[in-house]
């Protein structure tokens, strides 16, 4: 009990004085027995490989999106405050398009949208695709998010080091 409330304290101080990061995985160090990210959802329309990331230390997820675009998303949902805002970055590479999205979830924990928060270009080197909404102009029934990547059609795109976090500003 008193480790829950010492938990509940600290979530509660991040809250009220400067926010907080959503556990993600998104340097994808932990992968399932196939090769692939384990917190990491990954749509079946495209082919997907791991390969050396921007740091030597993580890996990135190249996706190869021929006819139809490729989803990842988190696998959890992540609870998010109305009242601040969400920012998401990830660094990308490849030739092709993308976005950066967000699945919305209500209070109950159905899914009640999806939102393209920012497209992007990809180029010859890793660069830093980062975006910042008000979670309150998302959906005014968002309880929690779940990160989306989408990768568009005809687009060959790696991705590697995806962070979000919850602010207040």
């Amino acid at each position: 009990m008193k480790k829950l409330a010492i938990f509940l304290f600290f979530v509660t101080f991040a809250v009220l004085f400067g926010g907080y990061d959503l556990k993600l995985d998104g340097k994808f160090r932990t992968l399932d027995d196939n090769g692939l990210p384990e917190n990491w959802y990954i749509s079946d329309t495209g082919s997907v490989k791991m390969v050396p990331g921007k740091e030597r230390e993580y890996q990135a997820v190249q996706i190869t999106a021929e006819n139809k675009e490729v989803i990842i998303r988190s696998r959890n949902a992540f609870k998010v405050d109305k009242r601040y805002f969400l920012k998401v970055d990830a660094e990308v590479k490849g030739n092709g398009s993308g976005f950066i999205g967000v699945e919305v979830f209500n209070r109950s924990g159905q899914k009640i949208a999806f939102k393209k928060l920012k497209n992007f270009s990809a180029s010859s080197y890793y660069r830093d695709v980062e975006c910042k909404v008000k979670i309150s102009e998302i959906s005014a029934e968002c309880d929690a998010v779940k990160i989306v990547i989408g990768i568009n059609e005809n687009s060959v795109v790696s991705v590697c080091d995806i962070e979000a976090e919850v602010d207040d500003d």
